[in-house]
């Protein structure tokens, strides 16, 4: 796996109560190979901040990809052709989300090279690593579709819904909550520090807003564009 077109500069998950991890170009790769296959772009943001929030809550040294490929049906090895749960005879072997071309998406983005990910996926990871793209869910640590996450939701009373999108354009729209680990954190518990810059929490908006404009923040601004450009050239 060549991460060398990767900036290496990248910033810090940092907390409140003194955790930081260092984010690596491997973190940047797995994410944003997760990011743009779990959900359409506008949830994006709110994809990356949910790992970095699972990553500090639970205080990991173990690195951020390795949680994204475990918690990322996309990408993790589980859900591949060969997983305990899409190989013959596997849980889920006979289920849509274990279908040939499903399994063949997951096969490809599992080596999909930094350059052939989609530039809107790069452009959200490389912000979020440097401290420019705004948490839209702060304490959320986890996220599923919605049938997921209400049946979560029912087992886990301590948990709570943080965010949701219902449209027709994303029915399949990934839903975050703030789990009992994380319910009580102020909106920047968790930042990116990266060289002194310090992330900010986007403005919040109730989850009971059911349209897509619940993400409006997480739209990419000229400003964006200009960081992963000015990125894009600092490794040439």
């Amino acid at each position: 796996m060549d991460v060398s077109v990767i900036p290496s500069r990248l910033g810090r998950i940092v907390t409140a109560n003194g955790y930081s991890y260092q984010i690596t170009p491997e973190d940047v790769l797995w994410l944003a190979r997760s990011v743009h296959k779990e959900g359409r772009e506008p949830t994006y943001a709110s994809t990356i901040w949910a790992y970095f929030q699972r990553q500090a809550a639970y205080r990991r040294s173990a690195s951020l990809a390795s949680l994204v490929l475990a918690h990322s049906q996309p990408v993790n090895p589980e859900w591949r052709r060969d997983g305990r749960f899409c190989r013959s005879g596997g849980s889920s072997s006979t289920q849509p989300n274990c279908a040939p071309n499903i399994l063949d998406q997951r096969a490809g983005n599992a080596v999909r090279p930094w350059g052939a990910i989609p530039a809107a996926a790069r452009t959200a990871v490389l912000q979020a690593a440097t401290a420019a793209l705004p948490n839209p869910v702060p304490r959320a640590t986890n996220f599923a579709d919605q049938a997921v996450t209400q049946n979560f939701l029912r087992r886990n009373p301590d948990s709570r819904l943080i965010s949701k999108v219902v449209s027709s354009q994303c029915p399949a729209c990934n839903w975050y909550i703030a789990e009992g680990i994380s319910r009580a954190w102020p909106d920047n518990f968790v930042r990116v520090d990266f060289d002194g810059t310090v992330s900010q929490s986007a403005p919040t908006v109730s989850p009971s807003t059911a349209n897509t404009t619940l993400f409006s923040v997480l739209a990419f601004t000229g400003i964006a564009a200009a960081t992963y450009w000015y990125l894009e050239q600092r490794k040439k």
